[in-house]
């Protein structure tokens, strides 16, 4: 790709991101990556997850 089509692709892409429709479609793919990872733990451990904090799955807090 040329330097032209390349900085076009990233023009467009950066107004797609800006875009409403972006966000739900972002918002709809988190909400199935969640409930697969809900499910897949269910499964494994036969519990929901307690629900933690952002950065403390690993067992460490992140700074």
């Amino acid at each position: 790709m040329c330097k032209e089509a390349d900085e076009k692709l990233e023009e467009a892409f950066g107004l797609f991101l800006e875009r409403c429709e972006y966000d739900k479609a972002s918002a709809a793919l988190f909400g199935l990556a969640r409930a697969a990872f809900i499910a897949g733990y269910c499964a494994a451990v036969g519990v929901k997850p307690i629900p933690q904090p952002l950065g403390e799955y690993d067992g460490r807090r992140q700074q």
